[in-house]
């Protein structure tokens, strides 16, 4: 559970950081767009609905709050094992001078006749308590992690109207699996959505990546 609490803790900064990198480079996408709007139309389209600020805001309240909670909430487990560790040393150490005093020593008492000492109870102490509390808390903190992790969407029937308006059939195509992105700039699409072809070749000339659009 030790381990797995420390796989938990740097998913959940890993993830942090990767979500703020998105967010700063869609915001760059959005100032160059505002420059280029600026240099052909004289002044930047002002809209109110704004799709980048309702993209970050949901980031930030659904992904990056609850992330940075999470990692906060790290710190005191963390440093209880790193507790247990040293009483654990402690414990053995005690145990090595027990050893160490009744094979010295000239009388018949057996080492297990040695009080544990304090050294015994506060491991003891501190590895029950994370023995019971340790897996909850991994519990809750991959729940937490799953939950920020953006879902795929399905397609709207608005936004497959709008492909059949706007593209010809000879360039629209059916999903006939899911399709789970695992590159930059691939898209995870669900069964039996609607694209648009756009280019049927990746830059470097290979066909094993389209180029399409979905409608969003």
């Amino acid at each position: 559970e030790a381990e797995r609490h420390r796989s938990l803790e740097k998913a959940a900064r890993q993830l942090a950081k990767n979500v703020n990198c998105y967010v700063q480079y869609t915001q760059n996408v959005k100032d160059m767009e505002n420059i280029i709007k600026d240099h052909t139309n004289g002044s930047s389209h002002k809209n109110g609905n704004d799709p980048y600020k309702h993209f970050k805001d949901k980031t930030e309240q659904l992904v990056l709050a609850p992330l940075t909670s999470l990692q906060g909430m790290f710190t005191a487990p963390q440093k209880l094992i790193q507790k247990r560790y040293d009483k654990l040393l402690d414990y053995c150490c005690h145990l090595e001078r027990s050893s160490s005093f009744s094979s010295s020593s000239s009388t018949s008492s057996p080492a297990s006749d040695t009080p544990p000492g304090p050294a015994k109870r506060d491991y003891e102490a501190i590895n029950a308590l994370l023995v019971e509390e340790l897996q909850w808390f991994n519990k809750a903190a991959y729940t937490i992690l799953t939950n920020c992790v953006p879902e795929v969407q399905h397609q709207t029937e608005e936004q497959r109207d709008w492909l059949l308006a706007e593209y010809p059939l000879n360039r629209l195509y059916q999903l006939k699996r899911k399709c789970n992105g695992c590159q930059e700039q691939d898209l995870s699409l669900l069964e039996g959505e609607l694209v648009a072809l756009l280019e049927d070749t990746d830059p470097s000339g290979s066909s094993s990546r389209w180029l399409v659009h979905t409608g969003g």
